[in-house]
């Protein structure tokens, strides 16, 4: 159901949490990546990801495009919020 609505919808339902609870071991592995990175190249992703066309994606890989973009967006409010 979860996928249904993140896909009709084209919202974002992701649990996955920057201390790693709710996510799988694939964003688990993303996360650290982009985690070890600085702010600019994550907001390079993300601009990047953002300008591809999900349209021609199969279920799987936009599921997957949607779980990069969704912590990519989170990795960016942890690093506005930790200059503040």
């Amino acid at each position: 159901m979860k996928d249904f609505v993140m896909e009709k919808g084209e919202t974002d339902l992701n649990l996955c949490k920057l201390d790693g609870k709710g996510c799988n071991e694939k964003e688990v592995q993303f996360m650290a990546k982009w985690k070890a990175l600085a702010p600019e190249d994550v907001s390079k992703e993300l601009a990047r990801l953002q300008r591809m066309k999900t349209k021609s994606l199969s279920p799987d890989l936009k599921k997957w495009h949607s779980q990069r973009v969704s912590i990519l967006k989170k990795l960016q409010a942890s690093d506005a919020n930790e200059e503040l």
